[in-house]
């Protein structure tokens, strides 16, 4: 029910907003679909004994790995526009340094999740 509920939210929120303000607002309607999805799940496992406060505290780490990401991709956008590159290489630009930014931050800001990752990574890996 959630998933669709997410797929219903996110393709009427890119339409309405996409209507009222143009792609921007599209983008921004996404971010409105997974917001809300993100809040009905909490309320769904709450419903099972999960504390709300404590799933938060568990995501609010990642989520704040995303600020460095949001800032080198806005430094690097900036500096690449007088630079008249192409707007396909610039979304790969753009992708790869927040990507980077994005592990730096999450090994700064979340290390416990981002070493269990590791751990996994490695583990999945001896299985082959």
């Amino acid at each position: 029910v959630l998933g669709l509920a997410q797929v219903v939210i996110l393709l009427g929120s890119i339409w309405v907003l996409g209507k009222m303000g143009g792609p921007l607002w599209a983008c921004t309607g996404v971010g409105v679909a997974f917001g809300l999805y993100a809040i009905a799940c909490v309320l769904a496992v709450r419903q099972d004994g999960v504390s709300a406060r404590d799933l938060f505290v568990r995501c609010l780490r990642p989520l704040l790995a995303c600020i460095p990401l949001a800032l080198a991709v806005i430094a690097v956008r900036a500096g690449m526009g007088p630079l008249g590159i192409r707007a396909g290489l610039r979304l790969i630009i753009e992708i790869a340094v927040g990507g980077v930014a994005y592990v730096g931050g999450a090994f700064l800001f979340a290390r416990d999740q981002s070493n269990d990752f590791v751990r996994l990574l490695k583990k999945a890996a001896k299985r082959g």
